[in-house]
């Protein structure tokens, strides 16, 4: 067709854009198609999680630390300097140890906030680190109100950047075990290029107690150290992608499923965790060791091909308010590998969705 026009209704004033078939991407359909409103086209994408190097296999082993500047591990050892900012901790609990045998009970109410200091003269310089990373027990975490537990960067005694909720890191319903959190610097979106201070809050809105639980080995990670490795999907900053599945596929040496295993090997200590991030922070994340932590959450397929190596396929249909990445936003999805997955003998996982055009 020769241009394109549009019809303006005589009385409502309705626009109606019409296009050819060829420029809808409706090349099949005859004659021309007329819409009131505008009209969504997408070509379709087959994209592998990739770490930062390019790479897809997942099969590592990311059981490392990496080099790290620690904060606090429960008064075990002589650190960064711990204090009571408002409400009541225990910074040397014995109830409790990730390590050692102490670590730090959390505040009980609302508010209750605990400082940890660097000690020596100085400040230091954030880009010398990629994450904070630590453990924590939850005892209970109440899903009445809000609750959460906030950590805040902090330069000469003032707030820098946003506070992070712990809450985006880890899997609060797994309670009565160490697990493992680690926060991207970037996350707390601070300008300053220096710190000094880590400051850590309780959150408890509304009904029901505030989280329990214990904190140990608070540190950062040095940056180009290592550590745990991330396989994303991100969309070009002027792309909007529509993510429908994600597929993992997973080649092991066992023949049939088991619950406490993970993709045919023995279950994960730290947990591989699946992220939904923007942004402005995380959305929503999703922390598993086993195939038994996979199965319950909603919307999850699980097939198993048996022979000398069996091949394991896990399918994730993803929830319609998390399936846009739009790249304005950089939002993409992470998939976190923090373990040794090095005895697989492949593992890889793809999404399947597509690249949104509005016409």
């Amino acid at each position: 067709m020769a241009g394109s026009f549009k019809l303006i209704g005589a009385n409502d004033k309705v626009v109606s854009s019409v296009h050819t078939p060829s420029e809808s991407g409706l090349g099949n359909l005859p004659g021309l198609v007329a819409y009131t409103h505008s009209l969504e086209t997408g070509t379709p994408l087959l994209e592998f999680f990739a770490d930062e190097t390019g790479s897809i296999d997942q099969n590592i082993n990311a059981s490392g630390s990496g080099t790290l500047l620690t904060v606090h591990d429960g008064g075990d050892t002589t650190l960064w300097t711990a204090n009571t900012e408002a409400g009541t901790w225990d910074f040397a609990s014995t109830t409790q140890a990730n390590t050692g045998s102490q670590s730090i009970e959390l505040g009980t109410r609302n508010g209750d906030t605990a400082s940890f200091t660097w000690p020596s003269p100085g400040d230091l310089f954030i880009g010398g680190f990629t994450s904070l990373r630590g453990y924590i027990f939850v005892t209970s975490w109440p899903n009445s109100g809000s609750k959460d537990v906030t950590i805040q960067l902090h330069l000469n005694g003032a707030s820098i950047g946003t506070s992070v909720n712990l809450s985006a890191y880890i899997d609060t319903s797994l309670q009565d075990t160490w697990q493992l959190f680690e926060i991207p610097l970037v996350e707390f979106q601070t300008v300053s290029s220096s710190f000094d201070a880590v400051w850590v809050s309780m959150v408890d809105a509304g009904q029901g107690a505030a989280p329990s639980g214990f904190l140990d080995d608070i540190a950062f990670v040095q940056a180009g150290t290592g550590g745990v490795t991330t396989f994303k999907i991100q969309p070009p900053l002027d792309e909007v992608w529509v993510i429908n599945r994600i597929k993992w596929t997973s080649v092991a040496t066992n023949s049939s499923i088991k619950p406490s295993e993970f993709f045919g090997i023995a279950g994960l200590t730290n947990g591989y965790q699946l992220a939904f991030r923007s942004k402005k922070g995380t959305l929503s994340s999703f922390t598993a060791q086993n195939f038994f932590d996979i199965a319950r959450f909603a919307n999850t397929t699980i097939d198993i091909i048996s022979g000398t190596n069996s091949i394991y396929e896990v399918y994730f249909d993803i929830a319609g308010e998390l399936q846009t990445l739009d790249g304005a936003k950089e939002q993409s999805i992470e998939l976190i590998v923090r373990d040794d997955l090095s005895s697989m003998t492949e593992f890889v996982a793809a999404m399947q969705g597509y690249s949104r055009k509005i016409v």
